[in-house]
């Protein structure tokens, strides 16, 4: 019998803030303990697990309007904190992070920092992508329906 022992991580992360907006942290640690990861994230403010890959391209849409800052009046005080599909898929399992579709965004848990089911998944393609996406967000973190800068 042979027994596999699994040794996560805590998470490399780098965030940018714009203000009062949206801030993304992204976490570059393979391996992680994705609870241990946001156990410190999920109380504080409205806290969206996005889960995201470099080749899908509403994920690439999505993420460059909120750096840019295009999404800060519609999704204020939104933290993402972004896992990339491809390279942390065993760690996102683990923690009930997964999907047939992405951009996947997630509420955490708040006491276990596991997916607390509350999900959206999946955008349309193109420049249709934000618009899609958005008023779903919204709808998910119960944020009145604002403006999105184009």
């Amino acid at each position: 019998m042979h027994e596999v022992i699994f040794s996560f991580l805590l998470a490399t992360l780098s965030t940018e803030t714009a203000n009062e907006g949206v801030a993304w942290t992204q976490v570059d640690t393979e391996l992680v303990d994705i609870p241990a990861t946001l156990a410190g994230l999920s109380k504080s403010e409205n806290t969206v697990v996005y889960v995201g890959a470099k080749w899908c391209e509403p994920c690439k849409r999505f993420k460059s309007a909120a750096k840019a800052g295009k999404l800060d009046r519609a999704l204020p005080g939104t933290r993402f904190v972004e896992f990339d599909l491809d390279r942390q898929r065993s760690s996102l399992e683990v923690a009930g992070y997964q999907s047939r579709m992405i951009p996947l965004f997630c509420l955490p848990d708040p006491d276990t920092g596991r997916n607390s089911g509350e999900c959206i998944q999946g955008s349309v393609k193109g420049p249709g992508a934000i618009g899609n996406l958005v008023p779903r967000l919204q709808s998910l973190l119960g944020i009145a329906r604002g403006p999105i800068r184009r």
